[in-house]
């Protein structure tokens, strides 16, 4: 942002945006400050005047460098003036570049601009792509992206078949991988060049995506953003890996991903971009509405005053909406609050910052900014989210309360939640002793209000399936049988004491679903308290 300067206020309904045109003599020599002078552009002209939207990472240095605008003296990010330095070097047309031409400083500004976001970088004439200064291995890497991009070409003729080579035509979901060969490559080079910043933010996506043309930048290098995207989808496809010591580079991984993003339903882009950073929690979704549908797209206001659990609530909704399914909370369990990383009178204070604000967070809404892990015990293989539909005849439907914070959805009674128990995840099931003591509170309160013959058999269910470990009945008698049948000596050998199906799924979950009915009644309790928390047994 530029410090101490009074920008002229832009006219929404014309839709302007500010440029940078350099000044005409172009003394750019690393000696002189740069000198710009800001012109407003409309995004309604047609033709849209040209100029060239600048796509960087502003990183997390605080050093500043003096530029002159309008025939002011004011301070930028360093990094944007290393920026404007070297591409003002190469471009005479004029610049758009957010840190400069937004007025950071002006909410209600920024909040209008971030939702045109998707027209300036549609709209640019080229999108310039700024690395930082480049490395001696530099032009090995760019050697190497030509080679691995020429393969592909080779391979699949035309571009336009690529989808069809990565994921077949078989009808068989999900990416296709390919134990053939890749070009002979420097892949130091390769990793180092996919290790810049850029390659790990949110904004980049919809920057590169909805470009008409684009480029990368690194120092005085330069190739096309085309083959930079290409190529890391076709090492992914090829199991790169394998030349790099078994290791994956999440700048190449994301690097895949950014192939044709645009158009994609809002729940799949939320999920495809969670490892993607940025500095403004508030844009894990605003980031995102240039690569959206219109309609949805059109729901969404970006607004940096609004509470950053109402923006994410809000984004939850239209998604579980768009899809007409509950598959996305599948994930919730992913998201962990953000780790602290202060010193520790700052992780004090934010720690019971955070606290009040876990309380006051729904369960169903995503913590977006958060951290990811699949050990948290994720649902990825309960079939209870993917058939939320309930068929053609009984779609899922989102009703807007007042509370913005409930979700109200259209559904069956099933049965009546009396008691919530605690939350258990899959890490139970690695250990026998605590997951007899959680089907031992299962026991002692699901047979409360019971019939003597449903309390006996859910007993002896919780004794099948410990094998009697730390006594789930201190009264019961473990029998030679009760070892003998076991689940855990029975895992998978589809043979149990009990009138069970002789399916055995990933997890205790998939075995509860694949109980006789008769049984599933008895525990009907268990299941109810647990399954509902969609990260349980």
């Amino acid at each position: 942002m530029a410090s101490d300067f009074n920008y002229r206020i832009l006219q929404s309904t014309l839709q302007e945006i500010r440029v940078l045109c350099i000044d005409p003599d172009r003394n750019v020599s690393d000696i002189n400050p740069l000198r710009y002078e800001l012109k407003h552009i409309s995004l309604q002209n047609v033709p849209v005047e040209h100029f060239l939207a600048v796509s960087y990472c502003w990183g997390t240095s605080k050093t500043r460098a003096s530029i002159v605008l309008d025939g002011q003296n004011v301070t930028i990010p360093q990094i944007t003036a290393v920026a404007l330095r070297n591409l003002s070097k190469v471009f005479s047309c004029p610049l758009w570049i957010d840190a400069v031409c937004i007025d950071q400083n002006n909410l209600r500004e920024k909040s209008q601009q971030v939702g045109m976001m998707g027209q300036v970088y549609s709209k640019a004439v080229s999108v310039i792509i700024w690395l930082g200064p480049s490395q001696s291995s530099t032009a090995d890497a760019i050697i190497s992206m030509e080679k691995i991009y020429e393969q592909c070409l080779e391979v699949i003729g035309d571009l336009k078949d690529l989808n069809a080579h990565l994921y077949g035509s078989d009808g068989s979901p999900g990416f296709k991988y390919s134990n053939a060969p890749l070009p002979d490559c420097d892949w130091p080079a390769l990793q180092a060049f996919y290790s810049a910043q850029w390659f790990g933010r949110l904004w980049v996506i919809q920057e590169i995506g909805l470009a008409q043309d684009s480029t990368v930048y690194v120092g005085s290098y330069s190739i096309g953003a085309e083959k930079v995207v290409l190529a890391a989808r076709w090492m992914v496809h090829r199991k790169y890996a394998r030349y790099c010591g078994g290791s994956e580079s999440p700048g190449i991984e994301s690097a895949s991903s950014m192939y044709r993003p645009a158009g994609r339903p809002l729940a799949n882009q939320l999920r495809r971009t969670h490892r993607a950073a940025c500095r403004e929690a508030r844009d894990k979704v605003y980031g995102l509405l240039g690569l959206l549908h219109e309609e949805t797209a059109s729901a969404i206001a970006a607004d940096y005053t609004k509470p950053l659990v109402d923006v994410y609530a809000h984004a939850i909704r239209l998604a579980l909406h768009e899809a007409r399914d509950l598959s996305l909370l599948q994930f919730a369990a992913w998201y962990k609050s953000p780790r602290l990383r202060n010193n520790r009178a700052r992780r004090l204070i934010q720690r019971v910052s955070q606290y009040s604000q876990d309380i006051q967070w729904p369960s169903w809404v995503l913590k977006l900014h958060g951290e990811t892990s699949d050990e948290s015990g994720a649902c990825r293989n309960v079939l209870t989210f993917n058939r939320s539909t309930m068929g053609t005849s009984f779609g899922l439907q989102t009703k807007i309360l007042d509370e913005s914070l409930i979700l109200s959805l259209r559904g069956l009674t099933i049965d009546t939640i009396s008691l919530v128990g605690p939350i258990y995840t899959v890490d139970l099931l690695k250990n026998s002793a605590k997951l007899a003591e959680a089907l031992r509170w299962c026991v002692q309160h699901s047979c409360k209000h019971r019939t003597t013959e449903e309390s006996t058999c859910i007993r002896d269910l919780a004794i099948c399936l410990t094998c009697g470990s730390n006594k789930v009945n201190a009264d019961a008698e473990l029998h030679q049988e009760h070892i003998k049948h076991s689940l855990f000596s029975y895992m998978g050998a589809g043979s149990f004491p009990l009138p069970f199906y002789t399916r055995y799924q990933e997890s205790l979950i998939g075995f509860y679903l694949a109980i006789h009915v008769k049984i599933l009644q008895c525990i009907g309790m268990i299941c109810g308290l647990k399954l509902s928390t969609g990260a349980s047994l």
